[in-house]
């Protein structure tokens, strides 16, 4: 019985649906049923109702699609999670340099980028300056100003 409601817990965790208060409350009561029969036979009940969780049409893709033809301005998500072999242009509006002599630059759409390898840095000194960021393998960033043909790799802090 015990393995049991540790299952009805787990696919409530990894499922689809967004456990609700009433299924978990299900699940308590079910556990306070003393007759082995009638206790299996709520169990039962509980896991026919997560087994068929109602249909949500609330995929990422559909959420954007909504909001494009709706007018509304999309979250800035982009280097938090996207899509390998995406890319986005941006123009720097600050640049900052730490004692590893590692660069720091803020966009104009408030992200701020950190670069993640050693190189040795040839960024423009003079603001505005456009820089290209494309994501790589294995959750990676590459970060290029334009008109240079070096690459950064970079993380987004911000």
């Amino acid at each position: 019985m015990r393995h049991l409601i540790i299952g009805l817990l787990f696919s409530l965790s990894t499922g689809a649906s967004v456990a609700k208060a009433d299924t978990i409350q299900d699940i308590l009561t079910c556990r306070s049923i003393t007759a082995i029969d009638a206790r299996l036979a709520c169990f039962d009940a509980v896991a026919d109702k997560i087994k068929t969780p109602p249909a949500v049409n609330a995929s990422p893709d559909n959420a954007r699609e909504e909001a494009k033809s709706s007018g509304q301005k999309l979250p800035q998500t982009f280097g938090l999670k996207e899509k390998e072999g995406e890319r986005i242009t941006q123009t720097v509006t600050g640049i900052k340099f730490g004692p590893a002599k590692q660069f720091m630059i803020t966009t104009e759409s408030g992200q701020v980028w950190l670069q993640s390898d050693t190189q040795k840095v040839k960024l423009p000194r003079k603001l505005p300056f456009t820089v290209t960021i494309e994501r790589g393998a294995m959750g990676s960033y590459f970060l290029n100003a334009s008109g240079q043909s070096t690459q950064y790799k970079a993380r987004r802090l911000k």
